[in-house]
């Protein structure tokens, strides 16, 4: 979930005193965080077990471990309703390198279409409220409640908030009890900058893979200046890929307990 102004905020504070704010009264330089595999693994443990959507649907925050077993059905929809050629093409191209990023890094594949029985997809929106308005009830059926989709009264409502909030993107999913992640929707709003867009799909994608935030813990993408030194313009970095192929390592089963993580990683 893409919260802009949230993370303006923490630049600001790692600008005033050069660390993260967290972590801000122990004394921790911005330079030994980043080189603490320590902080790492936390993060790391933190994006695998939290819900960022918990304070939405206020079940609990920490969860088992989530991630995929095959490739995955891709569906994009609304991709030819930006508001600009622009930012349509850096969408496209944003898409296509963090497709590629992932498949390289986790061996997982998009398949193009979606069967009509299928439930192991990513279901990519671009959002405009104008041809939402244009026909409601049919923009619901086709892009918010489709028959792939396990419906839910909460998925609506969702959907409403998303609609009224400050958030350009935010990622929708529902985890199933083997941990297992199947179906997923990425909401993206059109009326939005290519430095935007193109953030919100490398991020949304990110998370869909089981690394989620959390409302504790500052999210790697909140911090660009110190991921190694590289800025995440769209683009996924090194220490974002690390922790998918950590994650996507054959001793991370899906559904452990927060407490076999921690022992497969120390």
């Amino acid at each position: 979930m893409s919260n802009w102004p949230r993370s303006l905020i923490y630049i600001l504070l790692v600008a005033m005193f050069g660390v993260f704010p967290a972590l801000a009264a122990s004394g921790d330089t911005s330079d030994e965080i980043v080189h603490d595999e320590r902080f790492w693994d936390q993060l790391f443990v933190d994006a695998v077990h939290s819900r960022e959507a918990c304070n939405l649907d206020f079940k609990p925050c920490r969860a088992p471990l989530q991630k995929r077993v095959e490739d995955y059905y891709l569906r994009v929809r609304g991709e030819t309703k930006f508001l600009s050629d622009e930012v349509a093409e850096a969408a496209s191209r944003s898409l296509t390198r963090v497709i590629e990023d992932i498949y390289r890094t986790t061996g997982l594949r998009p398949i193009q279409g979606v069967p009509e029985h299928a439930s192991n997809f990513i279901f990519l929106l671009f959002f405009n409220e104008e041809e939402y308005q244009s026909d409601p009830e049919n923009y619901i059926l086709a892009r918010i409640a489709p028959p792939t989709l396990r419906f839910s009264e909460k998925r609506l409502e969702v959907f409403s908030w998303f609609r009224s909030s400050h958030l350009d993107c935010m990622l929708v999913t529902t985890p199933y009890p083997d941990g297992i992640i199947r179906d997923v929707q990425i909401w993206i709003k059109v009326d939005v900058s290519t430095e935007v867009v193109s953030n919100c799909i490398a991020e949304e994608f990110f998370n869909s893979f089981g690394l989620d935030d959390t409302p504790e813990f500052e999210s790697i993408f909140d911090w660009p200046t110190f991921v190694d030194g590289e800025i995440a313009d769209g683009e996924l970095t090194e220490r974002h890929l690390s922790f998918l192929r950590r994650l996507y390592e054959p001793e991370m089963i899906p559904n452990q307990a927060e407490e076999a993580t921690w022992a497969l990683i120390r």
